[in-house]
């Protein structure tokens, strides 16, 4: 009994490390640059998108 247990915690930590880490993203990487331009543009002249990267679902925008 104390096996079976082990095991079934073992598949449930498994899964849920693995269900994390595989988030993907619901726009595309465009869509956030585009995003980042429009909210910025108002507020200085001219927004110049440095880097985008991908971490955790979410789109890191650097301007």
């Amino acid at each position: 009994m104390k096996k079976n247990s082990f095991i079934i915690l073992l598949f449930l930590i498994l899964y849920l490390v693995t269900g994390c880490g595989s988030a993907s993203p619901k726009i595309t990487k465009e869509e956030a640059e585009s995003i980042a331009i429009e909210n910025h543009s108002g507020a200085i002249d001219e927004v110049k998108i440095i880097s985008v990267s991908h971490k955790r679902g979410e789109y890191v925008v650097k301007w």
